[in-house]
């Protein structure tokens, strides 16, 4: 039978000890990686033609996504108008 935890009080400490090797494979995972590619096409979107996303297949330690240009117009836009820092907000599911 398992044991019943005490319940905490405001104050006290707690020790969580992580599985890493667990965590790591989530943060590898199919669903991860879906959701960080997701977001990083929105991103893409926003910031307007000769953007795209790409996956990101060197991380070891979590899943990635990058958006790049493709485009001499999207490398002066980004230039000029710092158009992915503007449409980072995209990436959010608000």
């Amino acid at each position: 039978m398992a044991r019943k935890a005490k319940p905490l009080k405001m104050g006290q400490n707690v020790r969580l000890k992580l599985n890493t090797a667990g965590v790591r494979e989530l943060m590898l995972g199919d669903e991860i990686a879906g959701d960080v590619q997701r977001r990083a096409k929105k991103v893409a979107a926003k910031a307007g033609p000769g953007f795209v996303a790409e996956q990101d297949t060197l991380r070891r330690v979590r899943a990635g996504s990058r958006v790049v240009t493709r485009t001499e117009a999207a490398k002066r836009t980004q230039m000029k108008h710092n158009v992915l820092v503007k449409s980072l907000d995209a990436a959010n599911d608000r």
